[in-house]
């Protein structure tokens, strides 16, 4: 009797307890690899994010590299500009300058050509000067 109340007991108590038990492992195996799974998944998709955020650091670096370039560019255009204006504005204030002292030294030459002649004539006092009510004296 004790072999087969033992064959009875590992019939109904053992062999479905390690079934049950080997349902479980199966099931906690199948859910931790289906999380495995998922993790390694969301892995996959943030080192696709960093890769992507890595490709955009890069190309915002050289963009801003360019408009540095570019900066560096417009401020040599505009120096440049600034002194050919300089230059220019001061050979035209030089040709100015130029034009009055001529026009100066042309107009000095008839002062000094009137003084002459005016030195050259007596003197005629007008007729109105004799008058008291003359505006000119």
């Amino acid at each position: 009797m004790g072999f087969e109340q033992t064959m009875d007991c590992y019939l109904k108590d053992v062999i479905p307890f390690f079934k049950t038990l080997k349902d479980n492992f199966e099931g906690i195996q199948k859910a931790l690899t289906k999380e495995i799974k998922e993790i390694k998944d969301v892995v996959e998709e943030l080192e696709a994010e960093v890769a992507q955020y890595d490709v955009d650091r890069k190309h915002d670096a050289i963009e801003r590299k360019n408009l540095l370039i570019a900066n560096d560019n417009l401020i040599a255009e505009c120096l440049s500009k600034e002194v050919f204006s300089m230059a220019t504005n001061s050979e035209l204030n030089v040709a100015r300058f130029t034009e009055m002292t001529v026009a100066h030294t042309a107009v000095e030459a008839r002062c000094l050509e009137l003084e002459a002649e005016l030195a050259q004539e007596p003197f005629m006092p007008y007729p109105c000067q004799k008058s008291p009510a003359c505006p000119i004296q």
